[in-house]
């Protein structure tokens, strides 16, 4: 009977021995791990907060949100519009140019002219007439360069304020307000424009075509001179109708919108 419980108890330590050295063993592994994870960042690791990037790529280590594509590409559009803008002051004062050379070849072939149809005060009221008549045209044509360059513009802002909705109501909220400063705006170039344009030049009633006029009987007499004279109502300034809206102020106001 004591033989058998002596090898009962050697078997017994046989077994237990190898369990406490495996029990030992994986306790030791799961203390390393629950050690060395949360150093790894894999567990219980601070969450990294986003680094301000300039346009350069340079950290300039402020905490800020990060900047959706959509933000990206709003950047990217303003850049390209700033990038052109030399191309556009250049393209709009040669157009000026050509309406100032133009013009003033019109008023030398005008005063040049020679009418002698209904007598020499007739003559000075109806170039009078062709004068007024060139520079509403002339006017005209620089209000066109002015609606067509807004036109663009608000072309721009509507993609914008577009884009700006799906990512930050407040910045397509203030391009929404500009967006309809420059409408009011457009609209007001198109009523002076029209307005302009159906401005008339009314001749003297003595120089409606058929009436013939006894000079020796009129003299010289001021009166009667001033009495040839036309009216219109009076045109606008070539020079306040140019730059109305200023590409660089517009320029200027579009990088402000999206940053």
């Amino acid at each position: 009977m004591n033989t058998t419980r002596s090898i009962s108890c050697e078997i017994y330590i046989c077994m237990c021995v190898p369990i406490s050295n495996m029990f030992i063993k994986w306790a030791y592994i799961i203390l390393m791990v629950a050690l060395l994870l949360p150093l790894s960042g894999c567990i219980g690791s601070p969450e990294v907060e986003p680094v301000a990037v300039d346009l350069d790529g340079a950290v300039t280590g402020q905490p800020v949100a990060t900047v959706s594509d959509a933000e990206r590409a709003d950047i990217a559009r303003a850049e390209a519009y700033r990038a052109g803008l030399e191309g556009r002051i250049i393209e709009e004062t040669t157009k000026w140019r050509r309406l100032d050379e133009s013009y003033a070849e019109d008023i030398r072939r005008i005063n040049s002219t020679d009418l002698t149809k209904s007598g020499k005060f007739i003559n000075n009221a109806e170039k009078e007439r062709m004068l007024y008549n060139s520079l509403r045209l002339n006017n005209v044509l620089l209000y066109d360069i002015e609606i067509s360059k807004l036109a663009l513009f608000i072309t721009h802002l509507e993609e914008l304020e577009r884009s700006q909705a799906g990512y930050d109501i407040g910045k397509a909220e203030r391009t929404g307000i500009a967006l309809r400063e420059y409408r009011n705006g457009y609209e007001a170039l198109k009523r002076l424009r029209n307005e302009e344009k159906d401005k008339i030049f009314n001749l003297p009633m003595q120089a409606v075509p058929g009436e013939l006029y006894n000079m020796v009987t009129l003299g010289d007499d001021t009166h009667y001179k001033e009495g040839f004279r036309g009216s219109g109502p009076s045109l606008a300034d070539p020079e306040q109708i140019k730059g109305m809206f200023d590409l660089r102020e517009m320029a200027d106001e579009y990088d402000g919108l999206v940053r």
